[in-house]
């Protein structure tokens, strides 16, 4: 458009359309669902003090050439429990099954027939905890994945760690105390540095039936349980 040549005046209209996207209020917003109200206060610090006491996994990534388990604090840098208790599985299943799915159907009519696995996930400002520039369905071990569902546990106890959608601006998005963001896997996403405090999240995968069965084959297909079972949804 500028020519060849006009390298100066390139950069110039770089730096334009940078400071044209606020930092604040979304300026050309994101498909992100925010809900408000998903967990109580009381379980947001039960999943906490559950993270607290429990082994955890640091900086896991999935990637085509390492499998699901490649560690890259360069690129990750959040632990993770998963939710094993199954008191408290079950209330935040039933939490989700009734004011989070019947929102997703509205919003992307997607039928939610799974969850995948549920984690709690703490970013922390002593190293900044983020989680770099990726998409949540671009690997073969990850393929089958279709909304992502992040649930805040302590908004408020901590600085900066929002969710941000370069495609569609510079906004960054935090959910409220216990309120969840649920967005399409395939959207180009980050979470910026927590520069104070810690967050503390729980994260899983919404999917339908489809999806859940291409979930199936690609366990089977590299040897792993056949007896796959979608959790039972329902309130």
């Amino acid at each position: 458009v500028l020519g060849e040549t006009d390298f100066a005046a390139a950069a110039e209209r770089c730096r334009a359309v940078e400071e044209a996207f606020a930092e604040g209020a979304p300026t050309a917003a994101a498909p992100v669902l925010m809900i408000d109200g998903v967990l109580e206060p009381t379980l947001c610090q039960e999943l906490i003090a559950y993270w607290a006491s429990q082994d955890k996994t640091v900086d896991a990534v999935a990637t085509s050439a390492a499998g699901n388990a490649y560690e890259s604090a360069e690129f990750k840098r959040r632990t993770d429990v998963p939710l094993a208790d199954a008191r408290l599985f079950e209330a935040v299943k039933q939490r989700i099954v009734r004011r989070v799915l019947p929102l997703v159907y509205k919003a992307y009519m997607c039928e939610v027939a799974n969850l995948e696995a549920v984690r709690i996930g703490c970013y922390d400002s002593s190293n900044l905890g983020a989680f770099r520039l990726h998409r949540d369905n671009m690997t073969p071990y990850t393929a089958y994945r279709q909304f992502a569902l992040s649930i805040n546990l302590n908004t408020g106890e901590f600085e900066g760690g929002g969710l941000r959608f370069p495609e569609f601006g510079r906004a960054t998005y935090t959910p409220s105390l216990g309120g969840a963001g649920v967005f399409a896997c395939g959207l180009l996403h980050e979470v910026v540095p927590v520069t104070a405090g810690r967050r503390f999240v729980l994260l899983s995968f919404l999917q339908d039936a489809a999806h859940f069965e291409g979930q199936r084959r690609m366990i089977e297909s590299r040897g792993g349980e056949s007896g796959l079972k979608p959790v039972v949804l329902r309130a």
